[in-house]
């Protein structure tokens, strides 16, 4: 026993020593008469179940205006997804933006594993046709995220800009009203790096591929012989930074695409020289061990906080994966404890995080059977 204990703990400071966070933009190209969107569909949701990304946002997602939305391409994914992994994932999709010959109507949209709080979208001003940015409020393993969406003119340069503008505006409103949440913009923004949409954006927000790659080129479209970078994963947070980024969903399969775009997929890490702080003072959540510690049945998570404020506590497997959010209130100051029941999950390491107004702070606990 003691010797499958002590190995847990090991296997859990190499795979926990750098929790993360995968990001994936991707323009799904709807389901445009001629481009086979049964066969892409499915393409894509293998690519998806190979990445296994916690969030992602989605351009050119279809349906059909007879259908209820059953047809709908943010669903299909996202249920695909929740019978492979064996855990919820959510899909949050916006109003049409776009419609074609009434065969189906388009938006953009986003697909999470984890927790949503809130949620809503806003209009863009409106260029060639209407456009759109969504947004959730994703309690993710790296704390709060402000995550956006969008897809933006590809045919008008001063729409475009207006659009780039607007949308800023959206994400400071956003932030004002979460600033302790990190903030992630994705989209095909249909304007390569050295435009002046983009520029605007970049003076605003960190674009993931350039931190991460530096000059090298990224290119996303077209996916059969690419030559520009329109696809992107934005970021702002003083707690989490790129790991890693790469272009994915980039090959055929038996002669198919899955897109006329690639995607982006960027995965982000707590920032080791984050500064934890809010204009209210230091980190004001201590987080101590659980007890019993190894547990078999139940354990006790003991926290402190100093001042009243919003708290979040999650529980996580080895995948990353939430399973269980004992508390997500706003609590008084003092001691608190909770009592975890392990109920029918296996022996293992799970890993727990106490999210703050100020900051998050991690735990570990080994169950034994």
């Amino acid at each position: 026993m003691l010797k499958r204990i002590l190995m847990l703990l090991a296997v859990s400071s190499m795979v926990f020593g750098q929790q993360e966070l995968k990001i994936v933009s991707y323009n799904i190209m709807g389901m445009k008469p001629g481009s086979y969107p049964e066969t892409r569909l499915k393409i894509i949701i293998q690519n998806l179940k190979q990445l296994d990304p916690d969030i992602i946002g989605l351009q050119e997602i279809n349906e059909s205006p007879s259908s209820g939305g059953s047809d709908n391409q943010a669903r299909i994914i996202a249920d695909s997804l929740t019978a492979f992994f064996g855990i919820p994932y959510t899909s949050y999709y916006s109003g049409t933006h776009m419609a074609w010959d009434g065969q189906f109507r388009e938006m953009i949209g986003i697909i999470t594993k984890h927790p949503v709080e809130q949620q809503g979208f806003a209009d863009l001003p409106k260029g060639t046709f209407p456009r759109k940015v969504v947004w959730n409020h994703i309690v993710t393993p790296l704390g709060r995220v402000n995550f956006f969406n969008t897809h933006l003119d590809g045919e008008s340069t001063g729409a475009t800009l207006g659009q780039a503008q607007k949308m800023l505006a959206y994400v400071a409103e956003r932030d004002s009203a979460f600033p302790a949440a990190a903030v992630v913009l994705t989209g095909d923004l249909n304007n390569v790096p050295e435009s002046e949409s983009i520029t605007t954006l970049s003076a605003a927000l960190v674009d993931s591929w350039r931190k991460v790659n530096g000059s090298l080129p990224g290119y996303t479209v077209p996916c059969d012989a690419p030559n520009a970078r329109i696809d992107y994963v934005f970021y702002k947070s003083r707690k989490i930074k790129p790991l890693a980024s790469a272009v994915v969903m980039k090959d055929s399969f038996r002669g198919n695409y899955p897109s006329d775009h690639a995607g982006v997929m960027t995965t982000f890490g707590v920032d080791p020289l984050g500064v934890h702080i809010s204009a209210a003072g230091p980190v004001h959540a201590e987080l101590l061990q659980n007890y019993p510690n190894p547990f078999n049945a139940a354990t006790v998570i003991h926290y402190h906080l100093l001042r009243r404020g919003h708290v979040t506590l999650t529980i996580h497997d080895l995948r990353g994966r939430v399973i269980e959010v004992p508390v997500d209130e706003v609590q008084d100051a003092g001691s608190h404890q909770i009592r975890f029941d392990a109920g029918a999950l296996p022996a293992g390491l799970y890993p727990y995080h106490l999210v703050s107004e100020t900051g998050i702070s991690s735990g570990k606990m080994v169950l034994v059977r």
